[in-house]
């Protein structure tokens, strides 16, 4: 028994010598000079440079016979026409070896781990990636020719998983700051080779946030000259709150400005395609506790779920995104929107269209949300249809490049921006007795017309405003800094039309038609009757009638029978 327990000692004995020695021979080896020899040994193939600052040799694998090679500082350079910074440079670097597969015809690596990788997608004056170039020069490299292999070591190498831990990726523009960045990546690649497509499991953040994320789960590969075939699930969720207040403010102005703690917009999708050119796919979005406006106060919800079709251009290059859905129903505040929208995001800015209609809408709770102006307008909102179109690179340029049209229609509402029937009778009453209308609101039945949106402005080239005892009609324009005109006709009934002599109708109603003038802006608007010419109007008809009246007795007087 103690003779079996001192070979066992001695083996463990020889078994430490000889594997702390040869790890610590190795370690010694691997010297900066040694380690750039080697990178530049292994990399003279490829179309860029790749240098490492520093290297070393873990022992504690190497005792289970699983030798991992440590690498530092680790930077891969741009392929030419392109910046001098690295495209490519990573903290550290690790590569765990299968011991004994040294010595077949397969290396097999077990795992690489790549520890703050940070990628930079560069895009040249020509429109071309320097990913892009990359891949299609290692996809033209010349395979070994038969011959070459038998005279090598005929070795093949496979890899079982690639991790990335706390990666970035950069997208610039030439000419430009990077307009994108991703970060806090977590990629793992398995069963990674050249002829075979390898699994890919992705997750970024957004924002540098917690909750706003990207996944991918799929496939990928294999790489071919100017093609990288992918597929599988896509999910994306943006939590607005998250978002950093610059960033919401660049591109959405005042819609999200002081967003639901909990709001978030998630969407879900199965893609498939190229990664050098497009892929695209299918999927639902769904807004939970969502709202645009810009403040608590003044919060518009936004809530439901809609299909959806996306597609991912140049994702290695100069990527752009197409979102768009052509039968969404969502809940709008009280009422519904129904509609289609199409959206393309790119290092150049936002552009896209939206179309469809809105119902149950209270108009003053639009108001709010969307503009800064006072209350102008009250009342149950109904927008049939409408079409919008839009393009630019920050909320500014996105307001002023609207342009569409529509109809609308609110009823059982007021406009607050004045009495318009006060003024006019006031002025009247001034003019005939010196006295004056009270200060109020314009109620009415039914506010309808078209609208277009064009040059900055809400241009209404038909609007008709009726309630019980006036209808008025005309047109005019809002401009988004706030600046109105509109020419209006009033078509009075009543005692003032009476007493100013205005046409009767069949029912004997006195009747007054009064032009108005609106002016200024929608905090401070200008009305303008036109009495002059509504009292001259007036005085003429009551003339002709006079001189109808006189000619009709006349007439009677002479066509009658002589007694």
């Amino acid at each position: 028994m103690r003779v079996a327990l001192k070979v066992v000692i001695w083996l463990i004995a020889i078994y430490a010598v000889l594997v702390v020695g040869s790890g610590l021979a190795i370690k010694a080896l691997l010297t900066p000079a040694r380690i750039g020899a080697v990178v530049r040994s292994a990399t003279a193939g490829l179309p860029v440079a790749v240098t490492v600052q520093e290297g070393s040799f873990d022992l504690i694998p190497w005792i289970r016979f699983q030798p991992v090679v440590r690498l530092r500082k680790i930077t891969v350079g741009n392929a030419p026409g392109f910046s001098a910074e690295p495209m490519l440079a990573v903290e550290e670097a690790g590569a765990q070896v299968g011991l004994f597969s040294l010595l077949g015809q397969e290396v097999r690596v077990r795992s690489v781990e790549l520890r703050e990788a940070a990628l930079n997608v560069e895009t040249n004056a020509r429109g071309e990636s320097n990913v892009a170039a990359l891949v299609t020069a290692l996809g033209k490299a010349e395979p070994q020719s038969a011959d070459n292999a038998e005279q090598s070591s005929g070795k093949r190498v496979s890899v079982d998983r690639i991790l990335l831990t706390n990666g970035s990726v950069r997208y610039r523009r030439h000419g430009r700051a990077a307009d994108l960045t991703l970060r806090g990546i977590q990629l793992t690649v398995s069963d990674f080779g050249s002829r075979r497509p390898a699994r890919v499991d992705l997750e970024a953040q957004v924002f540098g946030a917690k909750r706003s994320r990207l996944g991918f789960k799929g496939q990928a590969g294999p790489a071919t000259p100017n093609s990288l075939p992918a597929e599988g699930e896509l999910s994306v969720m943006l939590v607005p709150a998250e978002m950093p207040e610059a960033v919401r403010s660049q591109y959405l102005g005042d819609l999200l400005r002081e967003p639901p703690a909990d709001a978030a917009v998630s969407l879900k999708a199965s893609v498939q395609g190229d990664l050098m050119t497009v892929a695209e796919g299918a999927g639902q979005v769904v807004f939970s506790h969502f709202a645009l406006g810009r403040a608590k106060e003044t919060r518009l919800p936004l809530g439901g779920q809609a299909p959806f079709r996306i597609a991912v251009r140049q994702a290695l290059g100069d990527p752009a995104v197409d979102i768009s859905t052509s039968s969404a129903s969502l809940r709008l505040g009280e009422g519904t929107w129904k509609g289609a929208l199409s959206v393309r995001y790119s290092q150049a800015g936002m552009s896209g269209t939206n179309s469809g209609s809105i119902r149950g809408v209270r108009m003053e709770q639009m108001l709010r949300a969307f503009t800064a102006a006072k209350e102008s307008v009250s009342g149950l909102a109904e927008i049939p249809d409408y079409r919008i179109e839009f393009a630019g690179r920050d909320a500014a340029q996105l307001r002023n490049s609207l342009r569409g049209g529509g109809t609308i229609r609110v009823e059982q509402g007021k406009v607050a921006l004045f009495d318009l029937l006060g003024t006019i009778e006031g002025r009247i009453r001034n003019v005939l007795a010196g006295e004056e209308g009270k200060a109020g609101t314009t109620d009415f039945l039914t506010l309808s017309g078209r609208f277009e949106i064009r040059n900055g402005q809400v241009v209404f080239p038909e609007l008709a405003l009726q309630n019980t005892s006036s209808t008025v009609t005309g047109q005019g324009w809002v401009a988004f800094d706030h600046a109105i005109s509109f020419d209006l006709v009033t078509d009075m009934t009543g005692e003032l039309a009476s007493r100013l002599a205005g046409k009767r109708d069949a029912a004997g109603a006195g009747r007054l038609r009064v032009p108005v003038r609106v002016r200024g802006t929608l905090e401070s608007p200008k009305i303008y009757p036109d009495i002059g010419g509504m009292v001259k109007g007036a005085a003429v008809e009551k003339a002709r009638g006079l001189l109808d009246s006189f000619l009709k007795r006349r007439s009677g007087e002479t066509e009658a029978p002589k007694p």
